[in-house]
């Protein structure tokens, strides 16, 4: 599974505002149903959908001590690696960049 860098972590304030946030990009749809905190970082439920198949997933975002940060998929529940994950992670990450 991938695991994307977001330089530098990213502000407290910004992970909670993606709660809620919906993306769209084709037959790919991603929203992030809930942001939690937990003691390695934050654990975000996102819900993606690409054609007829829908999934609901947990992902971590977990800071490290160089100032880097990771984003990457839960273990459980393991999602099936499709183009709506691949596109809501990516997008993840780019609105945390900004």
């Amino acid at each position: 599974m991938q695991t994307l860098h977001l330089n530098p972590t990213p502000a407290p304030a910004a992970i909670e505002n993606l709660a809620g946030q919906r993306f769209q990009q084709g037959q790919c749809v991603g929203e992030i149903k809930e942001v939690m905190r937990a003691k390695d970082g934050w654990v975000l439920r996102i819900m993606a959908a690409d054609d007829a198949f829908a999934q609901l997933f947990h992902a971590r975002i977990v800071p490290k001590e160089d100032g880097r940060c990771l984003l990457r998929i839960d273990e459980v529940p393991r999602p099936y690696y499709t183009a709506a994950v691949r596109f809501i992670l990516t997008h993840i990450s780019c609105v945390l960049k900004e």
